[in-house]
């Protein structure tokens, strides 16, 4: 089980950066006054709305998630986002060539940034924060359910290709 309060932060070997999906940092966010305005962030994103309305800006567009839905976003490009009202998220930093390929495609069904809902997205984040709450390094481990959270994106936006967001 997730706890209410949670935040890790890495900094992956040159290796892992190389040849794994890894997550240089990850949490669970709740501030009523949480925003970030950026021009640039080497990393895609997962935001995960547990509670309230969170609001994604990017590219000219605005998405607007609600409890059970999720953004994947390219921080890499100028990107806001606050809660509407207050709320709560649990996030994940997605990097590495091996997730930056699956990206990729993942933004040629469905341009980024895409909006998603479904279980298995909680699913996915809880294992991975239960893995860096263990605090045991397990980079392979890590990436494989790193893996795992990308092919459940594949497949949401697989599913809703040519669809209007």
């Amino acid at each position: 089980m997730v706890r209410d309060s949670f935040s890790c932060f890495v900094e992956p070997t040159p290796f892992v950066r190389e040849n794994l999906c890894f997550s240089d940092g990850m949490g669970i966010e709740g501030k009523p006054d949480f925003l970030i305005d950026r021009r640039f962030f080497d990393n895609y994103l997962v935001m995960y709305v547990r509670q309230g309305t969170l609001c994604h800006s990017q590219m000219g567009e605005t998405l607007t998630m609600r409890e059970g839905e999720y953004v994947f976003a390219d921080l890499r490009l100028p990107h806001r986002y606050c809660f509407q009202n207050g709320g709560k998220i649990w996030w994940i930093h997605i990097n590495g060539a091996t997730a930056v390929q699956m990206a990729e495609k993942i933004g040629m069904l469905s341009p980024l940034p895409f909006r998603g809902n479904g279980r298995e997205m909680e699913n996915c984040l809880q294992d991975c924060f239960s893995l860096a709450a263990k605090g045991d390094g397990d980079v392979y481990t890590m990436s494989q359910l790193l893996y795992r959270l990308l092919l459940v994106i594949l497949e949401d936006s697989r599913k809703t290709e040519g669809e209007k967001r």
